[in-house]
């Protein structure tokens, strides 16, 4: 049975969400074990943009790849529960 509102969007697609603390936390923390993991990798840590009112934008699936390990029932949230889908 279809729903009755229902839109396809493609995981390729962006998406805006705003971080939490424990959010940008995250990030560092898997940039530095990527390092760790890859010596001889030299990069610097680039924390996401993110605009006046703290939206940063990713493809939807480097927000699942990035934070997904991180997300469960009762953990610290990572990014706001509300995100905007941006079709083109």
């Amino acid at each position: 049975m279809t729903p009755k509102k229902s839109a396809r969007f493609n995981v390729n697609n962006r998406v805006r969400v705003r971080l939490t603390e424990a959010g940008r936390r995250w990030h560092r923390k898997e940039h530095d074990e990527f390092l760790l993991a890859n010596p001889g990798v030299n990069l610097t840590y680039q924390a996401p943009r993110e605009d006046v009112d703290g939206w940063s934008t990713w493809q939807l699936h480097s927000l699942m790849s990035t934070f997904g390990d991180g997300i469960h029932v009762g953990g610290e949230l990572l990014f706001e529960t509300e995100m905007e889908m941006i079709w083109d």
